[in-house]
């Protein structure tokens, strides 16, 4: 069973909630439990956001089972302000998906069943290997319309 939907379901039966109370809740299709239980379907980036405000975990949790490691926030009263603010790097398995293409490309290849994204990947992997090489002065890239 997909791990994802093993934590929703844990979540749930800790808080006696029903799978049609949830999907009613958070205006999503009645089948979704039932695709995702069948893997015809994993619940994509739009249903693990609606999920994880619903039962107050973070989307780390239903993705990787933990929650998000932050370093500590430093202690207002002992940071001193000759000191210049330092930008927190994220872990190197974090990926942010601001650009839509990507974000509606992965919510889509979510929707597939495991065979399908398989395909999905050698299709894509076709595609790369017939791409003209960086610095041949073609473009190797186009933007999706």
């Amino acid at each position: 069973m997909n791990p994802i939907l093993q934590r929703l379901l844990d979540i749930m039966s800790e808080k006696e909630i029903t799978a049609k109370k949830v999907t009613e809740d958070c205006n999503m299709s009645a089948s979704s439990f039932t695709d995702w239980k069948k893997g015809k379907a994993s619940p994509g980036v739009e249903a693990i956001s609606k999920l994880s405000d619903y039962f107050h975990v973070s989307t780390d949790y239903l993705i990787k089972g933990r929650e998000f490691e932050r370093d500590p926030e430093p202690d207002t009263e002992d940071a001193s302000d000759d000191q210049p603010d330092v930008q927190q790097v994220p872990p190197a398995n974090y990926i942010e998906f601001s650009n839509p293409v990507e974000t509606e490309l992965l919510a889509k290849f979510r929707r597939l069943p495991p065979e399908y994204q398989g395909k999905a990947f050698s299709y894509i992997d076709g595609m790369l290997a017939v791409l003209p090489l960086a610095g041949e002065g073609k473009e190797s890239v186009r933007s999706i319309s």
